[in-house]
């Protein structure tokens, strides 16, 4: 049991630092687009709107 908990913790770890990346990914797979435009889209199309409200309210 321990073992598991421990797996899954250490796969949250792997997907929070990854998650940029899947969504560009994820991006790509769901528009078919091989080479977007990624300055185009900016950084910030990546980003989940909840992210987003979090960092307006650390700067508030």
């Amino acid at each position: 049991m321990f073992n598991a908990i421990i797996i899954v913790a250490a796969a949250c770890v792997v997907a929070y630092f990854l998650r940029r990346n899947f969504r560009r990914a994820w991006y790509v797979l769901r528009t078919g687009d091989e080479h977007p435009d990624w300055e185009k889209l900016g950084g910030d199309y990546f980003i989940a709107p909840w992210e987003r409200r979090k960092a307006e309210d650390r700067r508030q």
